[in-house]
């Protein structure tokens, strides 16, 4: 016999909303940094002692696309609280720290209201 039914909050769903506020960040530095690096090749500019920090900014962008899409999608489906978490986890993985803490917390709060 399932137990007494959990009580409905908002935290997943501003949880989710925060998740798309560093899916739009990630998508505007990764657009930055690929812009940024195509203008200075194009001027001629060596990239070879860059070319590594944009792979990395770019990787992360990349990461934090996909937490911040992840993280969203099952914040406000309510489902798969693991994967929100990790979704939340990956946006403090790609250097989103204020949106990416601000969604951990809010989905660790609303465990209980999670379908696994």
């Amino acid at each position: 016999m399932p137990g007494p039914p959990v009580a409905r909050s908002s935290k997943p769903t501003i949880a989710g909303v925060f998740c798309i506020l560093g899916f739009i960040a990630s998508l505007l530095g990764l657009l930055v940094v690929l812009v940024l690096a195509s203008l200075l090749g194009g001027m001629g500019v060596s990239l070879i002692g860059i070319g590594g920090g944009i792979a990395v900014s770019a990787i992360m962008g990349i990461l934090g696309m996909v937490g911040g899409l992840m993280g969203a999608i099952f914040s406000f489906k309510r489902q798969k609280w693991m994967m929100a978490l990790i979704g939340s986890i990956l946006l403090l993985v790609s250097l989103h720290v204020l949106t990416g803490i601000i969604a951990l917390i809010l989905i660790l709060l609303s465990k209980k209201e999670f379908a696994n």
